[in-house]
């Protein structure tokens, strides 16, 4: 039961950071300098927070690349929620 309470959390948390992510996609790109920097500040923040939370599953290459690219970070957190509902149903490893 505790395992499967820890996966549904994990899964909550990345359900969070991809509205978070989706949340601030807009501000990735515009005419302000200023303000697109500070959003993707905001964006490193969450794939900061992703890494530092799923670090046994995401190795360090693909947070690099996430941190730099936003497509991959969305399909990164899909792959890895996937991973934690494997896991849940006891298909994963």
């Amino acid at each position: 039961m505790k395992d499967e309470q820890h996966m549904d959390e994990m899964i909550e948390k990345l359900d969070h950071l991809k509205l978070s992510a989706l949340y601030v996609q807009d501000g990735l790109v515009g005419t302000d300098a200023e303000a697109v920097l500070a959003v993707q500040k905001q964006f490193e923040q969450l794939v900061d927070m992703f890494y530092d939370d799923f670090r046994e599953v995401v190795s360090p290459r693909q947070y690099q690349t996430a941190r730099s690219d936003f497509e991959y970070f969305v399909v990164l957190l899909e792959k890895t929620r996937q991973h934690y509902l494997a896991l849940k149903d006891g298909k994963g490893d």
